[in-house]
């Protein structure tokens, strides 16, 4: 009996050092898809704060003798800066925050985004080629894609890591067979939640 005892005693140690060892490495990839993630949406967000100020153009008026600020897209003219930022009449970019950007900065900033953004593309594309196995159970083959984590999950997965908490609200997108993700979310009551991007 005590060595039977010893034996689950020992089993059951084993059991919890695995399973300690692979939320480890989840919780690992997690945070690289997260980085990932958030390194995308500044670049994102600094290009559009550029092209924003790229829209409106500082302009010296001879007859008001101060500057204005002029929209070429859409044809407006304001006497004060717009909000959204605008060019300086050297050419320097003021951003809705306040930061004032030369031409070199500039360059960094679309080179940021642009490497984001291929970065972004072409982990897609490898979504695309190879079979999407679950983050949860590594050698399924994954059939939900969980909307707020951006992961995916076979239905065993998906039942484990869902089953409580603020899981059990998380919304998701079918995954067919041929590995493309549904563009239509659903929540766990089986209601429709709209259009997702996984990203």
């Amino acid at each position: 009996r005590v060595e039977f005892g010893n034996r689950m005693a020992e089993a059951a140690q084993k059991e919890l050092r695995r399973n300690r060892a692979a939320t480890k490495i989840q919780s690992i990839h997690r945070r690289r898809i997260a980085r990932k993630r958030v390194k995308l949406l500044i670049a994102q967000r600094a290009k559009q704060r550029l092209e924003d100020a790229m829209q409106w153009q500082e302009t010296w008026s001879e007859d008001g003798e101060k500057w204005f600020y002029f929209s070429a897209e859409t044809g407006e003219a304001l006497w004060e800066p717009p909000k959204c930022g605008f060019t300086k009449n050297d050419g320097t970019r003021v951003l809705i925050t306040g930061a004032q950007v030369d031409e070199a900065g500039n360059a960094v900033i679309l080179a940021a985004a642009e490497e984001a953004e291929d970065e972004h593309a072409k982990e897609l594309e490898r979504r695309k080629k190879e079979p999407m196995m679950c983050c949860e159970l590594l050698t399924e083959k994954a059939t939900k894609w969980d909307v707020v984590w951006d992961e995916p999950f076979c239905d065993e997965g998906w039942d484990r890591t869902h089953a409580h908490g603020n899981r059990q609200s998380h919304p998701f997108c079918r995954i067919h067979e041929d590995g493309s993700i549904s563009p239509r979310a659903t929540n766990a009551d089986g209601e429709d939640e709209g259009e997702y991007e996984p990203g």
